[in-house]
């Protein structure tokens, strides 16, 4: 592991794993029948803003590989390349289910952000 960022991400504490089952109808396509995603830090969603400010249409992809962390049970990692091609050898609507799973542990609930936003002062001057 020669990648400096993914040896201090090795040497900090486990985070927690989200993991999402796949509905038995959706795993005949791909035989995918659950993933599990963790929270991104800092450092990760700054490399995933790096990659797609040269490719602006991978930025979905990004997160869910940075994001990802097992695929049926078993681990997979963007360093040894095993998070790409579990990507990759998802069907379609799998991958939309790994990018939803990704903004629902990494958003907030509807009803934070109305209160948020009614929370707005505006000043002038």
């Amino acid at each position: 592991m020669s990648d400096p960022l993914m040896q201090e991400l090795a040497a900090r504490k486990p985070r927690a794993g989200y993991t999402f089952p796949i509905s038995p109808a959706l795993q005949e396509a791909d035989g995918v029948a659950a993933f599990t995603l963790v929270k991104l830090t800092i450092e990760e969603e700054q490399q995933v803003q790096e990659l797609a400010m040269a490719a602006p249409a991978s930025l979905n992809a990004n997160q869910a590989i940075f994001s990802l962390r097992a695929v049926n049970e078993r681990p997979v990692n963007r360093g040894d390349g095993s998070a790409d091609k579990a990507l990759s050898d998802m069907d379609p609507k799998t991958r939309v289910l790994v990018a939803s799973a990704f903004a629902h542990i990494h958003g907030h609930r509807r009803e934070d952000i109305e209160v948020f936003l009614k929370g707005c002062k505006v000043t002038s001057g």
